[in-house]
């Protein structure tokens, strides 16, 4: 099977994987993201490169929840072996760069897709300055917040809100950079979600505003929530590819799911174009790129 598939090298964080048989040729990318994905590209590529030596001849009984769609047997016992270039774990990149092959040679394929996009706005450096802020492209919009006093950036998130009354709901990034004691300054007009804003993951069954879990989301697949989680923002390169996406949305349906991006190149970003397609329960957040366009 390896000799379907291509691997060439995009940039400095990124391959592109192609692969092409008798019927079509499709194209995902292998890239990690600084600062965010937990492993390097050269491990990365080893362990992609593995993994498409223990592909089947034929592809067969697609379950999207299982790594690689279940196309691999056995996942779990290979990576015992630790073979050289081999980690403990599956890495994310890995899984989102074959799923992503995997899931077009089984997908419908159709162009008719539309999205929800939020914007981004980012509270600047210095603080009396709030960039892109006249520049809104939807109602939903989504605020970095953690970088300023907690009092600070509550002004400025209400100076925002009063400059566009056309804001419907708020989102509220902190990156694991809020205190619980400061949660309190966030409890804003049109709020609807804060994302992953504390350092302990532990402190959410003492919270009452609505949470959404990024950096936090493998806590989807581990048992019941918090009460105070409403969403689950996904990135699917960086965590849960594609398959650990599918569980945790069919572990927690009741939730918002939200699919966002990790700054990918041009066909890992086409691919992420794509999932809603697929996948109907995901809502598009793509801090501002404008996939509609």
């Amino acid at each position: 099977m390896k000799q379907h598939f291509h691997l060439s090298r995009h940039s400095s964080t990124c391959f592109n994987l192609s692969y092409q048989n008798s019927n079509s040729k499709l194209y995902s990318a292998l890239s990690v993201m600084e600062g965010f994905s937990n492993e390097d590209l050269d491990s990365a590529k080893a362990q992609l490169l593995y993994f498409l030596d223990q592909l089947p001849h034929t592809f067969h009984d697609f379950k999207l929840d299982q790594p690689f769609f279940g196309q691999i047997k056995g996942v779990d016992g290979l990576l015992e072996e630790r073979q050289e270039g081999l980690k403990e774990d599956i890495f994310p990149s890995v899984l989102f760069a074959l799923e992503g092959i995997l899931l077009q040679l089984t997908a419908p394929k159709s162009s008719a897709i539309s999205y929800q996009v939020n914007d981004l706005i980012i509270l600047d450096s210095k603080p009396d300055v709030i960039r892109d802020k006249n520049r809104l492209y939807s109602e939903t919009v989504k605020i970095k917040i953690g970088k300023h006093a907690p009092f600070l950036e509550r002004q400025m998130i209400l100076e925002i809100l009063k400059d566009h009354p056309e804001i419907k709901k708020v989102r509220l990034d902190g990156n694991k950079n809020i205190g619980l004691s400061n949660l309190m300054f966030y409890d804003i007009d049109k709020l609807e979600y804060l994302e992953n804003p504390l350092t302990n993951c532990l402190d959410y069954d003492k919270v009452e505003l609505p949470i959404a879990l990024d950096e936090d989301i493998d806590l989807a697949l581990k048992g019941p929530l918090p009460k105070c989680v409403v969403a689950l923002v996904y990135k699917p390169k960086v965590r849960l590819g594609i398959s650990g996406m599918v569980k945790a949305i069919s572990l927690n349906p009741n939730l918002h799911h939200v699919l966002t991006h990790s700054y990918e190149e041009s066909y890992g970003r086409e691919l992420l174009k794509k999932l809603p397609l697929w996948i109907p329960e995901l809502n598009c957040g793509y801090l501002g790129l404008k996939f509609k366009d």
